[in-house]
């Protein structure tokens, strides 16, 4: 396949029975990750709180996209539906509604607190800094046998254990993710950085979200290959990236299941 062909992840793989979370309960390191989920999960949800108790609507709808965009990602459908209703009705300024959909939120989170119960509270789940810059994720060098063929990567999202989450996917493949950013100029500054194979960016994150960076990067790193990753639903976020020159797209519903597919069909591996 040529490079320029664009790689739509809902032709790659077929989706596990499996979620990250209950594969957590058998991988040590993804346990880490889904307790540092658990952890989160609560504090955007009271992020939800306060912005409505501010009555800010747009701080109310960037607070629950967070928790949105997570909670597909580890495979929390519930929570993120929920999530997800309340980013609508805060775009459309219905507050009201959002108050009645908060407690749907905390009851969604509260079964799912109960039913991983095992997970939560884990060594992993204590504070998460998030850094303010792009931030190397692997300082150790690579070694012998996989340094002269991993593909090098740089990730960007603004939620911590989304990227964690990506990091322990790739470390699946022939890929060393060389740095992460939690925001688009972050993003920027490590693709110029690194010089990168590949650069996964999601459509909406802080300063610009992953279009602009897209573009950025196209005329800094030409030859990086474009991933884009959202948690909104329908056609914009992927219409958008392939715009700007994404390779592929993969919605983070299908981080776990495709991310690595995608990204080797996109490099044609």
């Amino acid at each position: 396949m040529s490079h320029s062909a664009f790689a739509d992840a809902s032709h790659v793989a077929e989706p596990s029975s499996l979620t990250p979370l209950d594969e957590a309960r058998a991988d040590p390191e993804m346990r880490e990750i889904a307790a540092m989920f658990l952890d989160l999960a609560p504090k955007r949800v009271e992020r939800v709180a306060d912005a409505l108790d501010a009555g800010d609507s747009v701080a109310c709808e960037r607070a629950a996209h967070s928790l949105c965009g997570s909670a597909n990602s580890f495979g929390a459908p519930l929570l993120a539906a929920v999530a997800g209703e309340i980013e609508r009705e805060a775009r459309s300024g219905d507050l009201d509604l959002v108050r009645v959909l908060l407690e749907r939120c905390r009851a969604a989170l509260a079964d799912l607190q109960e039913e991983f119960s095992d997970l939560d509270g884990s060594p992993a789940a204590s504070a998460v800094p998030e850094p303010e810059q792009a931030d190397s994720v692997d300082d150790s060098p690579a070694d012998d046998a996989s340094a002269g063929c991993a593909y090098r990567v740089v990730i960007a999202d603004d939620d911590a254990d989304v990227r964690a989450m990506m990091k322990h996917l790739l470390a699946g493949g022939p890929f060393d993710v060389v740095a992460s950013a939690q925001d688009a100029k972050g993003a920027v500054e490590a693709a110029v950085r690194e010089q990168p194979d590949v650069v996964v960016l999601d459509w909406v994150m802080p300063a610009g979200g992953g279009s602009r960076a897209a573009l950025e990067i196209g005329d800094n790193v030409p030859g990086a290959c474009i991933v884009g990753v959202s948690s909104y639903e329908g056609d914009e976020p992927r219409m958008d990236m392939m715009r700007v020159g994404a390779r592929a797209f993969v919605p983070k519903e299908a981080l776990a299941d495709q991310l690595v597919s995608s990204i080797a069909l996109a490099l044609s591996l």
